[in-house]
């Protein structure tokens, strides 16, 4: 399939520009979604839910 939108720092292409906004990510370090009992970054939301998962288990088990 086409991929129209080109990443400016290594060329990859991505069929949706924002795939290629998330990806840009792993270039600038940039992780906008903190965990807020570890002060954790992540580049995705859902990989954030994902990690507090963690937290919720933890909280279970007490």
């Amino acid at each position: 399939g086409e991929k129209p939108h080109k990443c400016l720092e290594c060329g990859r292409g991505f069929r949706h520009s924002s795939d290629l906004i998330l990806y840009q990510r792993v270039h600038t370090g940039e992780k906008p979604y903190e965990c807020g009992e570890r002060k954790k970054g992540f580049c995705r939301s859902s990989t954030l839910i994902w990690h507090q998962l963690i937290h919720t288990a933890e909280k279970l088990y007490r």
